[in-house]
């Protein structure tokens, strides 16, 4: 049995999606959310629950695995109140000392490639803080705290950091949401750096690679979740056909981003397997 925090968000529902296929999934929502984008199938069932009762279902369960895929400020107007981050950090924190407590096999956390700032160095599977607003920040403390408490216990850690993804359900501030957002008001959109390098990955990938991490036998605790191949913004742009895409000349910083070394997954036999032009496509219809 697995039980997934958050699993409302377009990140926690792509993972209950994807695992309940071959294993019970436990659910957890917030009394308020909507949980559309989970599937209605035997083997999700779905707990809304207030967030200071999280706790209790650790105990109540007794499950093998715990994913928590919740973290409120992803938002790019949230990302620097502090205080809304840190909420995150003892929500989990508190998850974590119960799971440990009660010899849960493993414990999953996600990531952020926001633990580090954007360079041209590539991004390690290996703890960072270089992050810049509070959300990044937390997300490393976070990491550095999880890491401490289960350190020597039964529970198997992994940090799960993740970069970006995309897919059907995703109403996040980024590129491919507002892209189509622009193309349905019949606005055009301005693209800064159309050189600047990416790491996308599509939704059933990432949902593939955190099966990966539960179903192994893994033994350090980072990991990173991304695409190994990189892409060029105008490369997303071009896939997404009938947009009246403006591109300006100030691409002077497109040799910064993120760029992760994604060798742990891909040693355990993991790839992605939608194309760019294939999970556009799909994402794109859903959105229409």
């Amino acid at each position: 049995m697995i039980l997934i925090f958050g699993a409302s968000g377009f990140l926690g529902s792509t993972i209950a999606n994807y695992i309940s296929a071959g294993e019970q999934v436990i659910a957890v929502t917030r009394p308020d959310s909507l949980n559309s984008r989970l599937r209605e199938t035997p083997h999700i069932k779905i707990v809304q629950v207030a967030e200071n009762l999280w706790p209790n279902l650790v105990e109540h369960y007794k499950a093998n695995i715990i994913i928590c895929a919740q973290w409120d400020g992803v938002a790019k107007s949230k990302r620097n109140n502090q205080s809304t981050q840190l909420k995150n950090l003892r929500q989990i924190t508190d998850l974590a000392l119960i799971a440990k407590a009660n010899n849960c096999r493993k414990f999953i956390a996600l990531g952020s490639q926001a633990e580090a700032e954007q360079s041209q160095t590539p991004i390690r599977e290996e703890y960072i803080d270089s992050g810049t607003d509070w959300y990044g920040k937390t997300k490393s403390l976070l990491c550095s705290n999880l890491m401490e408490i289960f350190e020597g216990s039964q529970t198997s850690f992994i940090w799960a950091r993740v970069f970006s993804i995309y897919g059907p359900g995703e109403e996040r501030e980024s590129l491919i949401p507002e892209l189509l957002r622009a193309k349905a008001l019949g606005n055009s959109f301005t693209i800064k750096e159309p050189s600047k390098l990416w790491s996308l990955l599509y939704s059933s990938d990432f949902a593939a690679a955190i099966q990966v991490l539960v179903k192994d036998n893994f033994t350090t605790p980072i990991v990173n979740v991304a695409h190994p191949e990189l892409i060029t913004i105008k490369q997303i742009c071009e896939n997404l056909p009938n947009i009246h895409v403006v591109y300006t000349r100030s691409d002077s910083l497109s040799d910064i981003g993120y760029f992760p070394v994604v060798s742990k997954l891909k040693a355990l036999g993991w790839h992605p397997r939608v194309s760019i032009a294939e999970g556009c496509k799909i994402t794109k219809e859903f959105f229409e």
